[in-house]
């Protein structure tokens, strides 16, 4: 067996991702409650990505790096069974927090700015000072 994880990965049958979305459809249309199908509405959309990514060739589950153009150091956003997306765990919408940065750095509030000012010299002695003080908080999983 060849021990290098960068060499292995399994292809994934979209069998399972389409069993999933059909119980995520499935609840999305009869549950009762109102939070549990708009909560199922998400995972449709979220298979559907999967199914879609692994058929466009975008996706390569089972792969240390599954989405095509991703570095390895950027985390997917992973569903049930470790079925990436083919979108970032960081991505969307920037949060709060992230626009205030925004507006101190005074850089446009968008994560393709604030990423570039902290890999400045200014923008590093910020972060080192956040990890040197442990007033931060990781909320998305970075391996």
């Amino acid at each position: 067996m060849d021990d290098n994880a960068d060499q292995q990965h399994l292809t994934a049958a979209p069998g399972y991702a389409q069993d999933q979305l059909a119980k995520a459809f499935t609840t999305a249309l009869t549950h009762q409650d109102a939070d549990t199908r708009r909560r199922a509405e998400g995972r449709v959309k979220r298979w559907r990505a999967v199914l879609a990514g692994m058929s466009g060739g975008l996706l390569t589950i089972g792969s240390r790096t599954p989405v095509t153009g991703f570095p390895a150091w950027v985390t997917p956003e992973v569903v049930h069974g470790g079925f990436a997306t083919g979108t970032p765990g960081a991505g969307g919408p920037l949060q709060p927090y992230e626009t205030r940065l925004a507006e101190q750095f005074g850089v446009p509030a968008d994560r393709r700015a604030l990423f570039a000012h902290c890999l400045t010299d200014t923008g590093l002695t910020w972060l080192w000072g956040q990890l040197n003080s442990g007033r931060y908080e990781v909320t998305v999983p970075c391996c």
